[in-house]
């Protein structure tokens, strides 16, 4: 849209903060005819059929992640999350549409005989997921997946915050945050640390700090900065393909957007991992100082994002004027 041109990336013309649009309809009649009782007939039961379902499955993943949260740290708790409410979100994701989610662990050595193929091995505690960011279903999947804690990045800090309640990272994934001196943060080194001490399982970290509508990468937040030692860094790339309706939630309604996702019929996710053993052998004695341009490149290379020189920061006006529908002033 014109009137949102201040947020398009100069470098890779990319609008990064806006919803997907869908791709445009046919003026065939049956077309028309077919796609308005979609919208109106089949949606809707779908949605009646689904929805039960949901908030019993929602509700029991809710409940089995407060029983969790309780228990001390550690591999009982670890084992919890594996194998009590790791299938609960499964399957809630199963409910959304997602009935075959890809994974690919991907290699920066092309031309690897069979043999030799890397593979994905268990991640235990302190080992870094670094991620880019475009849903609340992100954080649903990598948790499924990994069992993991989540972190909080910030656009004028290196440090990360450990979000204690992963729902509230949920409801709040699309909105920018400010960075509070009062909060208890970690460098990475700090925080690689932490977790491995007190037995906190794998650390999420968004390196864009808030979610896009998956066109590109945003620009990432310092959180490889000033590191005192070379940190072993897994990717995570999390794709969603879309015919209709693309599930990426970089803004808007969260209830529409769950509706929609509930109704269409079939979701689509495909990830791509690279091992961060793999990753820190590829970079080699290259200086601590080059090691982020180096991940961002490495980053682009196995995903095919480009990533923006915008972020987090220029999403504070972005909303602001897309909430106020078009009327506040943007900058």
């Amino acid at each position: 849209m014109e009137k949102f041109s201040t947020w398009r990336d100069g470098g890779t013309g990319i609008q990064p903060f806006l919803p997907v649009k869908p791709p445009s309809q046919s003026q065939d009649i049956t077309v028309q005819l077919t796609h308005y009782l979609n919208i109106f007939i089949l949606q809707p039961v779908i949605f009646l059929v689904k929805l039960p379902f949901l908030l019993i499955f929602i509700g029991l993943a809710t409940l089995s992640h407060s029983l969790i949260q309780m228990v001390p740290n550690g591999n009982f708790k670890r084992g919890l999350k594996t194998y009590l409410l790791s299938p609960q979100l499964r399957l809630n994701l199963f409910l959304l549409g997602f009935y075959n989610i890809g994974f690919k662990v991907e290699t920066l050595h092309k031309g690897r005989s069979s043999r030799n193929k890397p593979s994905y091995s268990k991640l235990g505690d302190g080992d870094i997921i670094l991620s880019n960011y475009s849903s609340y279903l992100d954080i649903i999947y990598l948790y499924q997946k990994f069992q993991p804690i989540f972190t909080k990045s910030y656009p004028n800090s290196n440090k990360l915050k450990i979000i204690s309640n992963e729902w509230d990272l949920i409801n709040n994934c699309h909105l920018p945050q400010t960075f509070n001196e009062k909060e208890t943060t970690y460098t990475l080194d700090e925080l690689v640390k932490f977790s491995k001490n007190n037995n906190l399982g794998p650390v999420v970290i968004f390196p864009e700090g808030v979610t896009s509508n998956g066109r590109g990468l945003l620009k990432f937040n310092p959180i490889l900065q000033k590191l005192k030692t070379l940190p072993i860094i897994n990717l995570v790339i999390l794709k969603y393909k879309y015919q209709n309706f693309a599930t990426t939630y970089p803004c808007g309604s969260k209830l529409v957007h769950f509706y929609k996702t509930i109704v269409q019929i079939y979701n689509q996710l495909n990830v791509q991992y690279l091992d961060g053993k793999e990753l820190r052998e590829s970079f080699g004695e290259q200086g601590l100082i080059k090691f982020e341009g180096f991940v961002k490149e490495k980053i682009g290379e196995v995903s095919r994002f480009r990533q923006c020189s915008i972020g987090e920061v220029e999403k504070v006006a972005f909303l602001k004027f897309f909430e106020s529908g078009g009327k506040a002033k943007a900058n």
